[in-house]
Parts: structure tokens; sequence; C-alpha cells
């Protein structure tokens, strides 16, 4: 197995590619990335004490991080004041105290003595997504929109997922490409941003040939804005359901292979709903999650749509098979989408939207047709 992982800013934009999740030889070899537009490595290393894991990173991305607190904390404290205290107090209770830690060390070395950064802000900042899913604020339109994800499979066997991640400035002025080692070794990597500890966009290393990636995609809250959304992910949060981001990370760290990350994704509880893109390294690996806030919460609690899980399409007059879709109409952005087209779903390529609403259509459509990507 091999793989590779690029991630590339794009002015306002940041599109995070895991490129070629490798099974079969014979596949198309990615041209490599301008260096010049990388999104800038660092080590986390799991062998030091939590609260040392992000100090360096902290203290060169200083200026950003306080510049991106001193954006979000007055409007959270205007717009959200209840929201924001409430699922932090939540969120502290139940979040494992490495990760605590860890919080408590990124405080400490962003404050200086004149500036001091509390536990609390560095919580806000990794509730981010929580806050706005369920307060209506100035900021609540960014996660929503920020997100568009998928995952296909080659003839020749070869996985890809790709992402886009279009979080306006100052995000991108904290963003970093984290890189969990321990002993030495590579463990995990993937997509964040200086001042929080979760991931984005990420990809295991086992030494095996059943590792994976994932990127996570902001989904709507049937709840936002009302009472009972807010008492619902208070409570989800108190009783240990997770944040998104930091879900993220927690699967790296607890799931072995493909099988056990699709079922970790599907089960553990989370506080808010949220979209799951998960590709493996071996053919047919690739999933889209739909998630609710919980597994135990409403219908469909959590929806798993496996790359072939449905009968293959009819042929298209030009002989190949309708497999790639990227165009989400605007006036049902974050939606849940079943991707089905005349006479069959997609069987060689699973798509999910988050918000996407870049495309400036109005329709559903394949972008092109063959028989595999290579003909694209």
């Amino acid at each position: 197995c091999e793989s590779a992982f690029m991630m590339v800013p794009c002015g306002a934009c940041v599109v995070t590619l895991l490129m070629a999740l490798v099974v079969g030889r014979g596949g198309a070899t990615p041209m490599p990335p301008d260096p010049r537009h990388l999104v800038e490595p660092y080590i986390v290393n799991l062998d030091t004490a939590p609260e040392q894991r992000w100090t360096a990173l902290v203290k060169e991305k200083r200026a950003a991080l306080v510049l991106l607190l001193d954006i979000i904390r007055p409007v959270f404290e205007l717009y959200a004041p209840r929201a924001t205290r409430e699922l932090i107090a939540a969120s502290t209770a139940a979040l494992p105290s490495e990760y605590i830690k860890e919080m408590e060390g990124i405080a400490a070395a962003a404050s200086t003595p004149t500036l001091n950064v509390t536990f609390n802000d560095v919580m806000m900042a990794n509730l981010f997504y929580e806050i706005t899913g369920v307060a209506k604020t100035p900021l609540s339109t960014t996660a929503p929109r920020s997100c568009t994800s998928m995952v296909a499979q080659r003839s020749n066997g070869t996985v890809y997922l790709a992402r886009n991640q279009d979080y306006p400035p100052p995000f991108t002025l904290v963003m970093v490409h984290a890189i969990f080692t321990k002993g030495g070794v590579v463990q995990y990597e993937g997509t964040t941003y200086a001042g929080t500890i979760g991931l984005s966009t990420a990809m295991t290393h086992r030494g095996t040939t059943d590792n994976w990636g994932v990127s996570i995609n902001a989904r709507g809250n049937p709840l936002f804005g009302t009472e009972e959304g807010l008492v619902n992910a208070v409570a989800s949060a108190r009783a240990g359901g997770s944040i998104f981001p930091i879900f993220t990370r927690q699967a790296c760290e607890v799931a072995t292979s493909y099988t056990s990350a699709r079922d970790f994704f599907a089960t553990h509880p989370l506080i808010m709903p949220g979209y799951i893109i998960l590709g493996g390294s071996q053919k047919g690996h690739g999933a889209i999650i739909t998630r609710n806030a919980s597994r135990t919460t409403g219908d469909h609690a959590a929806d798993v749509f496996n790359l072939f899980s449905e009968p293959p399409p009819a042929k298209d007059f030009g002989g190949g098979k309708w497999f790639v879709v990227s165009l989400v109409p605007r006036t049902l952005c974050n939606a849940d989408v079943k991707l089905k087209w005349g006479e069959g779903i997609l069987s060689s390529l699973a798509v999910a939207h988050s918000r996407a609403c870049n495309s400036g259509t109005n329709e559903y459509g394949p972008l092109g047709r063959g028989s595999d990507l290579s003909r694209q």
C-alpha cells in the first residue's frame, strides 16, 4: 500500500487531497504539489507530556491564533453566551484527561505576561462547529459552507479520497498539517488549526495493508437556533458525545482497520450531526456516513452508504457508467443526497456535499462518463 497526502491553499480556499490510497499497480502517479503552496507540517510527539505537544506550534502561530480568538470570542459572547458557556462546561466534564491537558498546554503557550489566553478560550475554539451549529451567530454560515468531499475507486482498484475546505481567513493563517508520532514512527496525520487538537482530514499509518483516510463535512442541524437544539447538544456533550474534529482524532487512535473505523464513525456518539467520508487502502473500501448527534437519537441515526453497495447502473449510450457528480443545487444545500440518476445509484463513486454551493448550477447531473476516472 502506498499513499500520498497533500494540502494546497488556493486563495481563500484550502484544497486538501488525500490522494491515492493505492491498492493496485498501473495507476497514474499524481503530480506532486508545488512545494511553495503546501500547508506547513508540524510534528506532534505523542511520547511527550500532553501539555507540551503543541507548545512550539502555538508560540509560532500565536499572533494569528490570538487574532482568530479576538474575532470568535466577542461574537460568541454577544450572540451565543449560553451555548458557549454550557457546551464548554459539558464537554470539559466528559473529555478525556489527555485532551484536557493538551488544551491547558495550548492556553499556557499562547499566553504572555500581557495577554491571558484561558482554557475556556481554547475549548471555545475547539467547539467552533458545535457552537455555530446550535446558536445563530454571524459565524454560523462559515462551517456549513466550507466542506465538500468525495471518495472514489478507479477500475484498477486505486481508491481516492479528496476534499476542499474553504474556510476564510483568518482560519487559513493557523492551518497546519499535523503528523502524530510515537517512538519516532508516524501513527497518523491530518489537517488541523493551531489552537485546536482535532483533525478535519486524516490518514492512518499502521504499517499494514489496511490503512484508511477520512474527511469530515458539516451537516445541517434541524434544531439549529432552538432551545431544544441547545439542550440536546449539551446533553450529548455531557454524556460523552465527541467534538466533531476530535472525533476524527479519536478514530485514528483506536481504529486499527477500515472496518473498525467505519464502525466507530457510525456508532460513537456526537454532539452535532455531520458527514464522515471514509476511504481505505483496499478495493471497495469507501463510504459516506451520515450521522445524527447520537446513534440512539431518532431514525436513521447513522446512514452508511458504501461504494458498490448497490447494483451497478446500466451503461449509458457511450458505453460507460455515470460516475462523477459535484453539482449541488443552491436550493438544496446541506441536504442528504442519495445520488440516484435514472436507472441506478452510482457504482464507482460516492460524493458527499456539505453546503458546497460552489458549482453555480441549479441542477444535479454528471460531469462526465466513462469506464473509470482515467477518462475524465
